[in-house]
Order: structure tokens, then C-alpha cells, then sequence
């Protein structure tokens, strides 16, 4: 069974922004997970812990998510065709 390329690369990169996003909403209301969050900032340039800053590493996430799921579905078909021969 083959995955569908661009399904999962666009729900990975979904579920990745909703979760950086989230994290970020967390940081600014209630203080949880500061440290984690300026580590993340390194990687995503305006990831902080607010509205704005989380929308734009929601963004970020996406783009990452979306190339990761890329990936991950390619070689998985690849294998998948290996495999079988």
C-alpha cells in the first residue's frame, strides 16, 4: 500500500502548525514551557510566546511539517516498491 504524497505532507504540516501554535497560546497565557519556546525561536525567526508570534511559527511549522511529510512519503513509497520486487 502506497501513501498519498501530498495528503500526508499537507496533514502533517496541519497538525504541526496547530501544535506550535497552541504551545505558543499556552506560553503567553499561562507562563508554561518559556525555555522551550525561546529554543524553538532559534529555528522559527518570530516564534514567540503570543497571538502574532505563534501564528507566524504556526507558519513555519507548516512549511516544516509539509517538507517532513514530503519526505516521509516519498521513501516510504520507494521502500514499498523495493519491497516488492
Amino acid at each position: 500500500m502506497k501513501l498519498h504524497v501530498k495528503a500526508l505532507a499537507v496533514s502533517l504540516g496541519i497538525v504541526n502548525a496547530l501544535f506550535m501554535l497552541g504551545y505558543a497560546l499556552l506560553g503567553a497565557f499561562f507562563g508554561w514551557g518559556l525555555e522551550g519556546l525561546k529554543l524553538l525561536a532559534h529555528f522559527y525567526p518570530g516564534y514567540a510566546p503570543s497571538l502574532i508570534g505563534g501564528l507566524i511559527g504556526a507558519f513555519w511549522a507548516f512549511l516544516d511539517g509539509v517538507l517532513f511529510g514530503l519526505v516521509l512519503a516519498y521513501l516510504y513509497n520507494r521502500c514499498v516498491e523495493k519491497c516488492k520486487k
